[in-house]
């Protein structure tokens, strides 16, 4: 993993745990990673695919909504969340 996409991942899974309780899409949280990280939507793709994998897996900090309306955009579509501990 390059330091980038560690980075990546931080920032992504940072605003996943501010927003505890709220599920995001993939497309929603590509655009904010590059708003907040002046990378490109394709750079953040690759993370955010790999955090959508790991949810729906039951493995690590994020919950996985098969169906669900995203809280930024409102549109009905496979969403994560941070997990509540």
């Amino acid at each position: 993993m390059t330091n980038a996409t560690e980075f990546l991942g931080r920032v992504v899974g940072g605003f996943l745990r501010d927003k505890e309780g709220q599920f995001f899409c993939s497309e929603c949280l590509a655009e904010h990673a590059a708003e907040h990280i002046g990378s490109g939507k394709a750079q953040a793709r690759g993370v955010i695919d790999a955090m959508f994998k790991y949810a729906r897996e039951g493995t690590g900090l994020f919950e996985h909504m098969p169906v669900w309306p995203c809280d930024r955009c409102a549109v009905t579509n496979p969403c994560i969340g941070f997990r509540a501990t």
